[in-house]
């Protein structure tokens, strides 16, 4: 009984201080050596937690409105499902092969991911996923060499590019067939939807810029130069800003979104590696196990938090954003481990009571 009592005590105590506060900017991140996910909780510039998550971790996307992540496990062959309060693996969802790239709408009802032929190593369709039920629910062919995925807010259009390909691929997913094939300049190596789902953005290392499309890529908006060799992309948390960062110069270069003027540049230590914004600070990693925070309006690195390991890509989740998906059943759990404490101590309080009249 005492052996027991102490495992469930020192679960749920450690279970209580895993969990995250919800009231800060969040980052989660996926390293794949080793195979885990970093929580950086940014106010007070820590890491909070660290779990192990699968093989060969690859992309993740964030339901923060059901308190849940889905992590592609190239190697493992499986997508995650993981409790982002917590920090902790839920389950595991089998897939057909290997998953590379996943994306999900603000909605959260569907997770969209490329999946690689395990003979051939090419993703050639897109598969969906209940996020309700974390299963399989059919699949939307596209072609050889899926390279990236963004799914539109509303979730009715999915934005696809091949690899070595100037092509853009709109997918109609109720339809699940492709209504739009967009001829590019060249192959892009990132894509960014904007978070009210007008604009989209597309790195072209090729060209050295950022071309900026509207939501059904009929015109070409804007054309910005961005340093050399962009490879990083993605708009600000408001829309009304979209961030480049090119892999030779170190710089990210800030634009405005109507109007494609560029309005300034951050230099960081090393060259960034994926971006992500959140209430007036770009967050950028790079290859090395550090994730650094720079301020919009002063164009300033403001942040520099060490990881421990080399992250392969992350998101953020804005303060008060994300929800709990308590399941129990509701007493919380420092209350509930204070009772089984005071259980076992009466407990053995009254065995000892009982010798004592025993021996007298």
């Amino acid at each position: 009984m005492k052996k027991t009592l102490i495992i469930i005590f020192t679960s749920l105590i450690f279970s209580s201080c895993g969990k995250v506060n919800n009231e800060h900017t969040l980052l989660y991140l996926v390293n794949e050596r080793p195979d885990e996910v970093v929580i950086v909780d940014t106010s007070d510039q820590k890491v909070i937690n660290r779990f192990m998550a699968g093989e060969g971790l690859n992309d993740l996307t964030l339901v923060p409105d059901q308190g849940i992540g889905f992590i592609a496990n190239q190697h493992g062959g499986v997508i995650s499902v993981v409790d982002l309060n917590m920090g902790t693996l839920e389950s595991e969802i089998p897939t057909n092969g290997f998953p590379l790239h996943l994306t999900s709408p603000p909605s959260g009802e569907k997770v969209y991911a490329t999946i690689a032929n395990p003979e051939t190593l090419q993703a050639n369709e897109v598969s969906v996923f209940s996020v309700s039920s974390s299963s399989f629910i059919e699949s939307i062919p596209i072609g050889n060499t899926i390279n990236n995925i963004e799914i539109h807010p509303d979730g009715k259009t999915l934005y696809a590019t091949r690899a070595n390909t100037a092509m853009l691929f709109l997918v109609d997913t109720t339809k699940k067939t492709i209504r739009k094939e967009k001829v590019l300049s060249n192959s892009p190596a990132a894509m960014a939807v904007s978070p009210d789902g007008k604009y989209i953005a597309l790195a072209l290392t090729q060209t050295d810029t950022v071309q900026i499309y509207d939501q059904n890529a009929e015109d070409l908006i804007f054309s910005i130069p961005v340093g050399d060799a962009p490879r990083a992309v993605t708009f600000s948390d408001d829309g009304k800003l979209v961030l480049a960062a090119d892999m030779r110069t170190r710089f990210v270069h800030i634009a405005k979104t109507e109007s494609g003027e560029i309005i300034g540049k951050i230099k960081f230590d090393m060259a960034p590696t994926n971006l992500r914004v959140v209430n007036g600070k770009v967050w950028a990693t790079v290859k090395a196990p550090f994730i650094f925070g720079a301020d919009l309006e002063s164009l300033e690195i403001t942040d520099k938090i060490h990881l421990n390991s080399i992250p392969v890509t992350f998101e953020a989740i804005a303060p008060n954003k994300l929800s709990s998906n308590n399941t129990d059943s509701g007493l919380p759990i420092t209350e509930i481990a204070i009772f089984l404490v005071i259980f076992y101590l009466i407990k053995k309080a009254k065995k000892r009571e009982k010798k004592e009249k025993e021996g007298k």
